[in-house]
């Protein structure tokens, strides 16, 4: 219910200020955590279009183009979010775990390797970098 009611809040300052990229961004973010990803894709992108730099913004898309099996694009987009913020140990995992939909396992390794050196203390970058080898059969590198 609480994201159903943010949208009107969300509309509401959109249209008082309707240049203002945090707007659309929060829009597409509940939309996102409804489910409608094809609509939050494209508050998302008028975000992008107001705010090419915004720090979150690619890394929310990429998980909404992932929500609609858009695998390729989501890592592009994955890729600008890190372009933006080499740091960004979530633009890291997304990516991977596009790649492991993709069938990509070693890239996804290299990914979920890329979020360890950033936060070494994840337990869910180790996780799901011993998923990777496992769908590889590596089970000896997944322990």
């Amino acid at each position: 219910g609480r994201f159903k009611k943010a949208l009107g809040c969300f509309d509401e300052t959109i249209k008082l200020d309707p240049e203002y990229p945090n707007s659309y961004f929060n829009k597409g973010h509940a939309l996102h955590n409804l489910g409608n990803y094809r609509e939050a894709i494209e508050y998302f992108d008028k975000t992008i279009e107001l705010e090419p730099q915004h720090p979150n913004v690619y890394f929310s898309k990429g998980s909404a183009l992932d929500g609609l099996a858009r695998y390729k694009e989501a890592i592009d987009c994955f890729d600008k979010a890190i372009e933006l913020d080499p740091e960004d140990q979530n633009a890291y995992v997304g990516k991977g775990c596009e790649f492991n939909n993709l069938k990509q396992y070693q890239k996804a390794i290299e990914c979920f390797d890329k979020a360890i050196r950033v936060d070494p203390q994840e337990p869910n970058h180790y996780f799901r970098k011993g998923c990777a080898f496992g769908s590889l059969e590596q089970y000896q590198s997944a322990i």
